[in-house]
Order: structure tokens, then C-alpha cells, then sequence
């Protein structure tokens, strides 16, 4: 979990709890999943966070309390994109004993906190693994600004059942712009979903079954994306894991995204089962199934 300093199109900052860790766990809390955090924070991690998480029924007793600093990002959004800079790198994973058997277990490291050993342990102890690459693939310049190198990830894919990756990094460990070929590419490497998130324009899930291309829930205000992408795979793992069912997970996983981009920080979980499983009714006819490119 991070400490996130954001600032909007407008100029206006504010600081907020944020990585997909956090992001995740509401979200799958928020959808009746019994759900444990782990994590490494430094000692500026503000407790009002932690307390707020136990509120929304996350078991925080597996995060790891340190006497370093928490690992920190600056986040610039303009012009719809965003510039990312690490302020602080935080500590690693240091037990990866913290881990426990679960029936599902999502990885969302930030910043090269897990190592391909923590992912084989985390293998051995769940049903169903999901691993996000944006912590992996990320590398800070001497100011701490963010970009992406493209690393040889098949040792952690071969190992997952569910990998996600946004557009931008996608396209940097496949060498290709277009989204259906990502999520081909991805699932070469072995497993069995690859998401690819599209923002505004919604997602790509390829499978073993077919490529599904998943429309955004037309949502007129946007704030705040971050974190939107953690919450559409938490969604989606969600309703996966309830009913086997990769379309109708992606049309909740989608509706859950369009909701959180409205607010920052933890106002974003203000929102209404109703609503959201409206707009995933709306979403779900809209889900094409596409044919896979010719190689």
C-alpha cells in the first residue's frame, strides 16, 4: 500500500492512501469477499487509513509495520494521461510467512517490493493467482520519475492464472499497440485470463475460451481514475470466483471502475450495490466477443 500526493487537471493536491492493495481489498470487500492484506508500511502511514479499512471488514493483521518510510508516488494527471514520480521507495516484503492459504490471491506490487520466490509461495498457497506486472516492470529515473522497461516476466505469468496490465504496459512487454494482441500475447505465456485495461474505453479479457471486449460505463465525471484499473480486477475476481462467469465478472468489474473514478481517496467507496450492478446489467449485452488475430 502507498502514499499517493495527487494532482488533478486543475492544479488542486491532495494525499491519499493508495496501490493496488488498497484499492483492491475495498473492493473486493465491498462485494462480500473475506479479505486479508499483505503489506510492508513505514511508520508515516496514517493509522486513520488502517482504521478505515477494519471498518470496511479488511483484515489488516497481516501488514507489517517497519521503522523506514512508506513507499511514496507523486501523480501528475494532464490532458488525460499522467506522469508518476517516486518520491520514496518503501520497504519489501520482508515474511513472506504472511501469507496465507486462501482460495484467491492477488498480487499488486507498486514498486519491486515481491520477488519471483514470493509469487511461488503465494502459488502454493491459493486456488486462483492474479498478478498485476505494473510493479514489476517500473523504473525510477534520478528524480524519481516513472517508466517502463520491458522485462522478461514468463517465470511470474507461468505461474498465474490471472495476469493484468494497463494499455501502456502491455504494450511494452508485447511490442504492440493493439489491445486484442496484448491480451493473445499475454496468454501465451500461461494463463489462463490476461486483462488488459483500456480506461475510458473499457478492457480487453482474453482466455482460453475467447477475446471479450468490455465497453466502460459511459460515466460523465471523472475526478479521480487512480486506482481504477485495481478495482475493475477486483471486481472482476470477485464476481469470477461467485460465478464462473468471465463475461458477467467483466461487466462488474467495469461498472466497479466507472464508480470510483467520480471521487478521490476513500470517498471513491461511497457508492450503492444498486447502482453498481445497474450499470454491470448495462454493460454486460454490450460485451463482444471478437475473433483472435492471425499470427
Amino acid at each position: 500500500m502507498t502514499i499517493d500526493e495527487i494532482v488533478s487537471d486543475s492544479g488542486s493536491e491532495r494525499v491519499a492512501p493508495g496501490g493496488s492493495a488498497f484499492h483492491a481489498s475495498i473492493a473486493a470487500s465491498f462485494l462480500g469477499v473475506d479479505v486479508s492484506v499483505v503489506s510492508s508500511l513505514g511508520i508515516d502511514y496514517p493509522q486513520d487509513a488502517l482504521d478505515w479499512m477494519v471498518s470496511r471488514n479488511v483484515n489488516i493483521r497481516r501488514v507489517e509495520k517497519t521503522a523506514f518510510a512508506s513507499t511514496r508516488f507523486r501523480l501528475l494527471y494532464k490532458r488525460g494521461g499522467r506522469d508518476v514520480r517516486l518520491l520514496n521507495r518503501g520497504p519489501r516484503i520482508s515474511n513472506a510467512n504472511l501469507i496465507g492459504n486462501r482460495d484467491f490471491i492477488h498480487l499488486g506490487p507498486v514498486y519491486h517490493e515481491i520477488d519471483l520466490d514470493v509469487v511461488g509461495i503465494a502459488r502454493r498457497k491459493c486456488r486462483f493467482l492474479s498478478l498485476d506486472v505494473q510493479g514489476l516492470i517500473r523504473r525510477a529515473g534520478p528524480s524519481g520519475e516513472i517508466t517502463l522497461s520491458n522485462r522478461n516476466l514468463d517465470d511470474y505469468l507461468i505461474l498465474c492464472d490471472a495476469v493484468k496490465a494497463s494499455w501502456e504496459e502491455a504494450r511494452v512487454l508485447t511490442s504492440t499497440g493493439d489491445p486484442i494482441t496484448m491480451a493473445v500475447e499475454l496468454l501465451s505465456k500461461g494463463p489462463k485470463f490476461a486483462l488488459v485495461t483500456l480506461g475510458s474505453k473499457g478492457a480487453v479479457l482474453g482466455s482460453r475460451q475467447g477475446i471479450l471486449k468490455v465497453p466502460a460505463y459511459p460515466e460523465t465525471r471523472q475526478f479521480d481514475p487512480t486506482g481504477a484499473g485495481d478495482v475493475m480486477l477486483a471486481g472482476w475476481l470477485a464476481a469470477f470466483w461467485k460465478t464462473r462467469d468471465p463475461s458477467w465478472a467483466s461487466a462488474v468489474g467495469s461498472a466497479f471502475a466507472s464508480l470510483i473514478v467520480r471521487h478521490s481517496g476513500r470517498a471513491k467507496f461511497q457508492i450503492s450495490r444498486s447502482e453498481l450492478f445497474r450499470r454491470a446489467a448495462w454493460i454486460f449485452p454490450r460485451i463482444l466477443a471478437v475473433k483472435e488475430p492471425r499470427r
